[in-house]
């Protein structure tokens, strides 16, 4: 959950998904219209029928539904919203980085959306496939990785803002997320 220090004051803060459905927060979450991963993800988390009981709860706290995670970062600094319930954790990072009024906390378990990439069972170079691969995970890969913000595979190679993965209870989202994406996103 991302938020402006301006308009909430740290102990103010929900400290639970279930905190994010107090009447205080009424009309002042954003969030983006598709966020289908949460979604699924919550549902694996919570079980189907609890996590869509909670995601009609939360549908009837007037959010402030919008397009693309840049365009909610945006408006959270401008003080649309104190909220923002779906931020990328990277992203906020670098913003605050810049010294913009943003921080964030995360609500265990905190979601986490990998970045898997593979090789094509047909492809038409497949040897150049499998040394694109080994670059992607080897060290120097991950280090460039980490220098656009990625989260690194590698114990070696040290995260772009440590405080992204230290001391969290962090979810990984499953495949089953992924295998259902179609029916997830009817749902949503």
């Amino acid at each position: 959950v991302a938020f402006n220090p301006r308009l909430v004051a740290r102990d103010q803060l929900p400290k639970s998904y279930d905190d994010l459905l107090l009447p205080k927060w009424k009309g002042k979450l954003g969030m983006d219209e598709s966020e289908y991963i949460m979604f699924g993800s919550l549902l694996e988390i919570m079980g189907r029928e609890k996590g869509l009981a909670y995601m009609r709860r939360l549908a009837q706290q007037d959010l402030n539904l919008r397009s693309g995670h840049s365009l909610l970062t945006q408006l959270l600094l401008g003080g649309e919203f104190p909220l923002y319930i779906d931020g990328f954790g990277s992203n906020i990072e670098q913003v605050k980085a810049q010294s913009a009024p943003i921080d964030w906390i995360g609500l265990e378990p905190v979601i986490v959306s990998l970045y898997p990439f593979g090789m094509a069972v047909n492809a038409p170079h497949p040897n150049s496939a499998r040394l694109l691969v080994d670059f992607l995970l080897s060290k120097e890969g991950q280090e460039i990785g980490r220098s656009v913000a990625k989260i690194p595979a590698r114990a070696d190679v040290d995260a772009p803002f440590p405080r992204l993965t230290k001391g969290l209870k962090l979810f990984t989202v499953p495949a089953s997320v992924a295998e259902r994406y179609g029916e997830i996103v009817k749902e949503f």
